[in-house]
């Protein structure tokens, strides 16, 4: 008996060894007081276009006695990135966590995203960060409700980098509608918006410019909005600024997709 004692003892402690040698993560630091504080773990994005990028940052705040160190921040999926600028955190101070997601050409419908991040907060080691969105056809962001948009994103490259770029929303819902801004690049790019409600059939002129803060090649980034119709509906559009003019393409024709296909819950992927 107590031979068969011994041998299951000592199984049980080879597959805790072998468990820890393929999470190094979870014994990387030390014990220490550093604490991490994360006012908002989740976000959505809304309608957002397809064969197109958005992006929003997080922010972890240190406020333990000790820096607040990052070990790491893991996508669940290789369609979304999520550079890190710093890797240690003063006490005080708060460290920026962009998650980037790119939507596949063929992307129809709801998505949720998660990404956890791993750092020496003894009590909160490992967390999520989690954001969704609904996917339409680029093309035809003339179908969406209860707002429609006359361009599903806004480009710039090298030439056009000093153009102010328009997208004009329609209501096509019954009701006046507000829209305000969730997110945004503020140090990427300006928005000029008016504080006017749109009223039924009416229309509204967002502008976007590349900040005079910006002095980069490119970024890929976007604004998050919301309405104030009862379902808080969003929509992000991407901003990018491209490095080559090529990059920046001319519009593409309405040939591959259907506008049915904006409104399809049936062709989201987790």
């Amino acid at each position: 008996m107590r031979k068969v004692i011994t041998i299951a003892i000592s199984l049980l402690t080879a597959s805790v060894l072998f468990a820890q040698s393929k999470t190094p993560e979870l014994s990387a630091f030390p014990p220490s007081n550093a604490k991490v504080q994360v006012n908002e773990t989740s976000f959505d994005f809304g309608h957002m276009p397809n064969d197109a990028s958005v992006s929003h940052s997080y922010w972890l705040h240190s406020r333990g006695g000790d820096s607040l160190k990052i070990l790491r921040v893991k996508p669940a999926c290789g369609c979304t990135k999520a550079p890190l600028k710093k890797d240690a955190v003063a006490s005080g101070d708060s460290a920026e966590v962009e998650l980037v997601f790119r939507a596949n050409p063929g992307q129809r419908g709801n998505v949720t995203k998660t990404a956890t991040v791993t750092c020496n907060d003894n009590n909160k080691g490992n967390f999520q960060l989690k954001f969704s969105a609904r996917i339409y056809p680029k093309e035809y962001p003339d179908s969406l409700a209860p707002l429609t948009l006359s361009a599903s994103s806004v480009k710039w490259d090298q030439s056009s980098k000093n153009n102010t770029q328009s997208i004009m929303l329609k209501n096509v819902s019954k009701m006046p509608l507000k829209l305000d801004v969730v997110a945004g690049p503020n140090s990427f790019v300006d928005l000029e918006m008016d504080a006017k409600e749109i009223p039924p059939g009416g229309t509204k002129e967002l502008k976007f410019s590349v900040s005079k803060h910006f002095t980069g090649q490119d970024f890929t980034k976007s604004f998050t909005f919301a309405c104030n119709d009862v379902a808080r509906t969003r929509y992000s559009i991407p901003v990018v600024m491209a490095a080559q003019v090529a990059a920046v393409a001319p519009p593409l024709q309405k040939t591959s997709a259907t506008k049915t296909d904006a409104n399809d819950n049936t062709k989201g992927s987790n």
